[in-house]
């Protein structure tokens, strides 16, 4: 997959949670750029929570592995199939 847009790579599937949770995502996180390709490593999944479809993957560019969001709740495209 390639990124069309900048989002972030997260620990957990689930972007959802209390005030703690929150914080800590905020500091277990780090952008991946438009251009960035990353490998699957589980398919893109929906977070019925957030509305998000959500993939497992690993950053081509530093090995960096967790959930970066495919599509948003309102349907913009973050990443596409090479």
């Amino acid at each position: 997959f390639k990124l069309v847009k900048e989002t972030i790579l997260t620990e957990s599937f689930s972007l959802s949670g209390d005030k703690e949770t929150t914080r800590k995502l905020n500091h277990a996180t780090r952008k991946v750029r438009e251009g960035e390709v990353v490998e699957v490593w589980e398919w893109p999944k929906k977070d019925e929570a957030s509305g998000l479809t959500r993939m497992r993957c690993k950053a081509k560019s530093d090995g960096a592995v967790g959930w970066i969001t495919t599509t948003g709740n309102q349907g913009a495209l973050f990443a596409e199939l090479l």
